[in-house]
């Protein structure tokens, strides 16, 4: 592993926090938006979180910023067991949420599966919570690699304190696009 592929772990970790956060302050400000302008951004932050998300932890472990190629494959027991320890769930829970992201990146974020977007189907969007701790996981076991390679950085210390910042201000954003937009009317259907 090269010293700039670890600033490209920080850099997907980062995008995926964001992506996340946004999407959140999104949907929190409001939860059924009636322009199509806001449903094609809050779509694009779950898909964008999601892809990104799927890099950091997704099936393809020669994915360079995947976990598995940039911890130590002596360490790689040890990661998965606090990785669960940090996130608060059995490894079983994990496989099947591990699924459930790996599924809507499959057929609906990267590629398209017709079925699998039908009403009886209950496409699934999944819910960023798990996500989030594992990044921020991974984040806390990076830093300390970079400083041990005399990688200089000026990333947050602390990411979980990044992201709830982050957050605060895109709900601010948020709140005054959505409200700036609340009387228009779509008129491209």
């Amino acid at each position: 592993m090269h010293n700039t592929d670890m600033k490209y772990v920080v850099a997907g970790i980062a995008s995926f926090v964001r992506n996340a956060q946004i999407k959140r302050a999104l949907q929190g400000c409001d939860p059924e938006p009636r322009l199509n302008f806001w449903r094609v951004l809050y779509g694009d932050c779950l898909d964008m979180a999601v892809i990104e998300w799927s890099k950091l932890f997704g099936s393809d472990s020669r994915q360079p910023v995947h976990w598995k190629t940039i911890i130590h494959k002596d360490e790689h027991d040890k990661f998965r067991k606090g990785l669960l320890e940090a996130i608060g769930i059995p490894e079983s829970a994990w496989q099947d949420y591990w699924n459930r992201m790996k599924g809507y990146r499959d057929n609906h974020a990267a590629h398209f599966n017709e079925e699998y977007l039908r009403p009886r189907n209950k496409p699934r969007y999944p819910d960023l919570s798990v996500a989030l701790e594992a990044a921020y996981f991974y984040y806390d076991r990076l830093l300390p690699l970079m400083s041990d390679r005399g990688i200089a950085h000026s990333y947050p210390k602390d990411i979980r304190e990044y992201s709830q910042r982050f957050g605060a201000q895109a709900r601010q954003v948020a709140t005054k696009a959505l409200a700036a937009t609340a009387d228009m009317e779509e008129r491209v259907r």
